[in-house]
């Protein structure tokens, strides 16, 4: 019976030092797997910044960065906003002209009659003159 009990002690302590041998492995196995994770978990976010990195280089390249859309809309809206007003002169502003005009050839009339060459003569050329002021007057209040 003695050898029986021996026997029975040598099968527990080799299934003992079985369970003891699989629950290595098993932690074995689980350190790996948590290593394998860490791993895949690093090169995907090594992967997810290499491709964020090329967006942001495609971005610059084919938009510009947000900073510059955003000035090239605001510049496009002021543009746009300033060159939609239709600009008009008031009549005020052409009766001061002409008045300007008449009192100017007033000047030079007197200047010719008192270096003795005689009356201003309204011609082609001083009707011209006229001409060219207003446009000149209008052309500077449309500025779009």
């Amino acid at each position: 019976m003695a050898s029986q009990t021996s026997g029975i002690q040598q099968l527990l302590a080799a299934e003992k030092k079985a369970a003891e041998q699989v629950n290595e492995a098993r932690k074995r196995k689980a350190r790996r797997l948590k290593q394998a994770k860490e791993e895949a978990q690093q090169e995907i976010e090594k992967y997810r910044e290499q491709r964020e990195q090329q967006f942001r280089q495609y971005e610059a390249k084919h938009l510009g960065s947000r900073q510059d859309i955003a000035q090239r809309i605001e510049q496009d809206a002021t543009t746009k906003s300033v060159c939609d007003v239709k600009p008009v002169v008031h009549r005020n502003v052409l009766l001061v002209i002409q008045a300007l005009a008449v009192s100017l050839f007033s000047f030079w009339n007197l200047m010719c009659r008192s270096h003795h060459c005689g009356p201003f003569v309204w011609t082609t050329d001083s009707c011209l003159f006229v001409d060219a002021l207003f446009f000149e007057v209008y052309k500077q209040t449309d500025r779009c």
